[in-house]
């Protein structure tokens, strides 16, 4: 069994601004992703940090949907 390890300060810092700019830069980050290397922790970093943001605000669409639907 693999044994997991907490992410590197690097990780979470790049996971932050990739969330941050897909918050209010989203068309910067997706330049930023388009010509960095994928491979790259940064990168990859930054796309979770993107998807987080892209899952928290369907969540809130959800729940704004529903609460919409009982009144």
């Amino acid at each position: 069994m693999e044994e997991e390890k907490d992410p590197s300060p690097t990780y979470i810092k790049s996971f932050n601004q990739g969330y941050t700019l897909s918050q209010y830069e989203p068309e910067l980050l997706k330049q930023l992703l388009k010509s960095t290397d994928k491979g790259n922790e940064i990168a990859k970093a930054m796309e979770a940090g993107k998807q987080q943001f892209e899952l928290q605000k369907l969540k809130a669409q959800v729940k704004q949907q529903s609460k919409d639907r009982e009144r």
